[in-house]
């Protein structure tokens, strides 16, 4: 069988648990075969090839990461906190670039703090946000790394929080 250019790049990036973003000379690969992928991946691993139009991802109702979930958490206190702030904290996440400092104050200031480094083990806010770089979920922006914007795929994390902040409004 012949296998699409860069396959095994392709499939260790995704089986690595890394966002393909549309600026990556995989994403028009698979872009190009995508039916392959789908069935490829659920085929082989009984993953879903997840598709959003600008990046895609691997997904499974039967995995046991967390890292997914902490990262959940990490955004609800930064939200949190924002809104406290009054500032609009999806356009900011969207379109903007966030101060790591900024990050590491707001976790540290709430009130959930124990909350979150007892849930996610996530002592070092740094090494939070390299395992999301790793992942393809954000950018560092400053050399020294100081600045940091969150990529496209950030959208299905905040699709995520929209859905679990409606099932919530619906039971209480």
């Amino acid at each position: 069988m012949q296998y699409p250019k860069q396959h095994h790049d392709i499939i260790t990036t995704l089986l690595g648990g890394r966002f393909i973003i549309d600026h990556s000379p995989l994403f028009a690969i698979i872009s190009k075969e995508q039916e392959f992928y789908r069935s490829f991946f659920y085929e082989t691993y009984r993953y879903e090839l997840q598709w959003e139009g600008t990046y895609c991802y691997l997904s499974s109702k039967e995995t046991k990461e967390t890292a997914s979930r902490d990262l959940l958490l990490l955004l609800s206190v930064l939200a949190y906190e924002y809104q406290n702030d009054q500032k609009d904290f999806v356009h900011i996440l969207l379109h903007e670039e966030i101060r790591v400092a900024d990050i590491e104050r707001c976790i540290k200031e709430s009130s959930k703090y124990d909350d979150i480094i007892r849930s996610t083990q996530a002592e070092d806010v740094k090494k939070f946000l390299d395992f999301w770089k790793n992942r393809n979920l954000i950018t560092y922006t400053k050399r020294d790394e100081s600045m940091l914007r969150f990529n496209t795929p950030i959208k299905s994390f905040l699709d995520i929080s929209a859905n679990l902040s409606q099932l919530h409004l619906l039971e209480a």
